[in-house]
């Protein structure tokens, strides 16, 4: 394993160590989310850093109530990223309160009111709303097959984009045509939204997308046909050699199947340990995230697949934690 990714692997194991001291009794799939979205901004899992923004979130947002219990450990990872935790909570609830004027609200509203913390121009963030509220107006209504009703996230940003709104959609629809050849429904509708932010030519990265799958099946890795997709996708933008991504992936495996956590009868499973390679892999050969360095067009994608990442541990929790009845 070459030395940077090996340096991931042990920095996202140190993460996730960290995030386990910090939040007790936490679902399974929220450690190895957080630990990579450390990663992913070249950022080491601070534990008093986390035990404050933990406080935060408890005490301090209105914004932040949907996450008592076991949510509130996603969003105190994010706060913990920034210098300023308080402002940053600030900025995600003014935004939020925009994004409610728009879209449903919803617990995964919030993802996308961080995403407007960190990329959007000071006074900018209401017309990249609108843009992104327009872009989910006229997908639901002429590509219902494209779009759900929890996609607001994805639509602000998709808004981030220079395309014109009419080459988007045209865009993100021939990848998802071409994607269907593999699978069905939302996961390769978020792989298609995904290969929708980059400027390639839309058969050229659906078709690399569908020689990656391929490869990485040759290798006998599984490839499951679900969130992983996503995780495809954006490896496919980054345009890097699909045999050298295999070897990669399966070094990383090979690692993590030796660690706390991963080994044993009791370990992660072999799918979501696969996953969870796939992301670091992803990462490693990712500009990383930061957006005062790294152009906003070059982040969208891995900024993507850390937001459906994030709605998936929401998925998770909420099973595990059914909405109460409110008192009347």
């Amino acid at each position: 394993m070459e030395y940077s990714l090996q340096a991931i692997c042990n920095e996202f194991i140190e993460n996730r160590r960290i995030l386990k001291n910090v939040f007790k009794a936490q679902p399974d799939a929220i450690y190895p989310m957080c630990a990579n979205l450390y990663c992913a901004h070249n950022i080491p899992a601070d534990e008093q850093k986390l035990l404050h923004c933990k406080q935060i979130v408890k005490e301090e947002s209105k914004t932040y109530k949907r996450f008592h219990g076991n949510m509130y450990a996603l969003v105190s990872c994010i706060l913990a990223l920034s210098d300023n935790p308080e402002e940053k909570r600030r900025q995600a609830e003014e935004y939020y309160q925009l994004l409610k004027q728009y879209f449903a609200p919803c617990d995964r509203l919030v993802f996308a009111a961080f995403t407007l913390a960190d990329l959007a121009e000071p006074g900018n963030a209401r017309e990249i709303i609108e843009r992104g509220h327009e872009l989910y107006q006229y997908v639901h209504q002429t590509h219902r097959a494209l779009i759900s009703e929890d996609d607001g996230v994805l639509a602000v940003l998709m808004a981030f984009t220079e395309k014109t709104n009419d080459a988007l959609i045209e865009d993100v629809e021939s990848c998802y045509r071409t994607l269907k050849t593999l699978a069905q429904g939302k996961y390769v509708r978020n792989a298609a939204l995904i290969l929708g932010l980059s400027d390639r030519e839309s058969q050229e990265k659906s078709e690399a997308f569908i020689k990656l799958f391929n490869v990485l099946k040759e290798h006998g890795l599984n490839i499951t046909k679900n969130y992983m997709l996503s995780v495809l996708a954006a490896i496919t933008i980054l345009g890097i050699d699909p045999e050298m991504i295999a070897s990669e992936i399966e070094d990383v495996d090979k690692f993590l199947s030796t660690q706390k956590g991963y080994k044993g009868l009791f370990g992660t499973d072999k799918k979501r340990r696969l996953l969870h390679s796939t992301l670091l892999v992803t990462t490693a050969n990712s500009p990383g995230i930061i957006p005062d360095v790294v152009s906003v067009k070059s982040l969208l994608p891995l900024l993507a697949v850390q937001v459906i990442m994030m709605i998936s541990c929401t998925m998770s929790v909420l099973s595990l934690n059914p909405p109460q009845a409110k008192n009347k």
